[in-house]
């Protein structure tokens, strides 16, 4: 199941920038975690969207590394913004 998620989440992600929650084939993955599909059944879904997948990978203007900085930046403001309104609170 984790590997359709998560073959399914890469190609929205190429394809829209984003990832939407809550997940739209979440039906389908909790069948998949169940047992509704066999493990043969599963490995040929995992195929078909693996070759989704690399099509959009290929075609994808998405850059291939992420901008640490702006990350990082991001996560120190996080934090930084967490602890100012704890520190309010008490």
């Amino acid at each position: 199941m984790n590997l359709i998620r998560l073959l399914l989440q890469g190609k929205e992600l190429l394809e829209t920038g984003n990832l939407i929650f809550p997940l739209a084939d979440r039906d389908f993955l909790l069948d998949i975690k169940t047992g509704k599909y066999t493990l043969n059944e599963v490995l040929d879904f995992a195929e078909v969207i693996e070759s989704e997948f690399d099509k959009v990978y290929h075609s994808s203007n998405m850059q291939s590394k992420s901008n640490y900085n702006e990350i990082q930046n991001f996560v120190i403001c996080t934090l930084k913004n967490y602890f100012r309104n704890k520190e309010d609170k008490e």
